[in-house]
C-alpha cells in the first residue's frame, strides 16, 4: 500500500504566504502608490514594507499553490478536473458577483468623482468597465 506523507512545512508555507497576502493588500490602503482605494493619509515607511513584500509574496503564492496542485494530481488525478472546479471556479464567480461591485463602487467615488447611489452605480457599471470610466480596464483579463 502506498501512503503519502503530509508535509507540514507545506502546509504553514501557504498559511503564512496567504497571511502576508493579507497584510500586503491591507497596507496597500496607507502607501504612496496608485491603488483602488486610498486613505487620506498616506505613509513612505509603509512603502518600503510593500517593495519588499511585493519582490517575492506572489513566488510565494504560486509555489505552495503548485506544490498543492502536484499532489492533488498525484493523489486522485481522475477526479482532479471536478475538484478543481468546486473549489476555485465557483468561489471566483461568487467574488466576481459578490464582492468585486461593492469594492468598485467605492473606487468610483474616490476616484472618478462618482456621486449616485449603489443601484446607480451597478446599472452602469458593466457600460463603466468596458470605456474604462472608473479607472479599470479589461486588460488583465486577457
Amino acid at each position: 500500500m502506498n501512503t503519502i506523507t503530509r508535509l507540514y512545512y507545506i502546509d504553514w508555507l501557504r498559511v503564512i504566504a496567504f497571511g502576508l497576502l493579507f497584510v500586503f493588500h491591507s497596507f496597500r490602503l496607507f502607501d504612496t502608490y496608485p491603488w483602488h482605494i486610498k486613505n487620506p493619509e498616506t505613509s513612505i515607511s509603509i512603502n518600503y514594507i510593500i517593495e519588499f513584500m511585493h519582490s517575492w509574496r506572489m513566488y510565494i503564492i504560486f509555489l505552495v499553490s503548485g506544490t498543492g496542485t502536484y499532489f492533488a494530481l498525484k493523489s486522485k488525478s481522475e477526479n482532479f478536473l471536478n475538484g478543481r472546479i468546486k473549489r476555485l471556479i465557483i468561489p471566483f464567480i461568487f467574488g466576481v458577483i459578490i464582492l468585486i461591485p461593492p469594492q468598485k463602487f467605492f473606487e468610483a467615488i474616490q476616484q472618478s468623482g462618482f456621486e449616485g447611489n449603489y443601484l446607480t452605480f451597478l446599472r452602469l457599471l458593466p457600460s463603466a468597465l468596458i470605456n474604462e470610466s472608473y479607472g479599470w480596464n479589461l486588460l488583465w483579463t486577457g
